[in-house]
């Protein structure tokens, strides 16, 4: 339909293109003839100059050119009038354009806020649908929180347990074990054995080297004795 119009458009743009190209082509060649005929008017007053006077010829000429002059007139009048009423139909049929124009832009508004309308009331039901969804899906995470928040405490419980067991299990352990203890007692005194003992040796040592200092201070001293008496 649309395009049908739209064809229809065209077609009568292109007429009245026609129309005007042809009224213009007429204009064109009416200014051409009236240039030619003023033209033939200068050249036959100057002809008419040059000429003796004819008084009586002069008249007929006058009256013969009064009479064309009122039917000039009387044509240019018509042409005004058919002019007009071209205008007036042409006026009339921008106006009925207009006014279709306008019928067609409040319809197509019309039909505009139908559609939105429309849309509103869908849009109103999925509103509520979401908000339907949502609280449904609170809910569920809601209960989720809660089992997740159970099985935690249930886990805590089991953990403390275990934790309980565990001491119990280390305190037995160890009170089961004098061994161990036995151990690091023997351990312990091997070590201050050993310190001792490197103690002891230290001691014999330090004697050790005293005697050999004060032996030998001695035979010095008898060397001494030894050389002053052969003196």
């Amino acid at each position: 339909m649309l395009e049908k119009k739209k064809k229809k458009k065209k077609k009568k743009k292109k007429k009245k293109n026609k129309a005007f190209k042809k009224k213009k082509k007429k204009k064109k060649k009416k200014k051409k003839k009236k240039n030619h005929l003023l033209k033939k008017k200068k050249k036959k007053k100057k002809k008419k100059k040059k000429k003796k006077n004819y008084p009586e010829k002069k008249k007929k000429k006058k009256k013969k050119k009064k009479k064309k002059k009122k039917r000039i007139n009387k044509k240019k009048k018509k042409k005004k009038k058919k002019k007009k009423k071209k205008k007036k139909a042409k006026t009339k049929k921008k106006k009925k354009k207009k006014k279709k124009k306008k019928k067609k832009k409040y319809q197509l508004q019309k039909k505009k806020k139908k559609k939105k309308k429309k849309k509103k009331k869908k849009n109103v039901t999925n509103k509520k649908k979401k908000k339907k969804k949502k609280k449904k899906k609170k809910k569920k995470n809601l209960c989720q929180k809660k089992k997740k928040k159970k099985k935690k405490k249930k886990k805590k419980k089991k953990d403390q347990v275990q934790k309980k067991k565990k001491k119990k299990k280390k305190k037995k352990k160890k009170k089961k074990k004098p061994f161990k203890k036995k151990k690091k007692k023997k351990k312990k005194k091997k070590k201050k054995k050993i310190q001792q003992q490197k103690k002891k040796k230290k001691k014999k040592k330090k004697k050790k080297k005293k005697k050999h200092l004060k032996e030998k201070k001695k035979k010095k001293k008898k060397k001494k004795k030894k050389k002053k008496k052969t003196i």
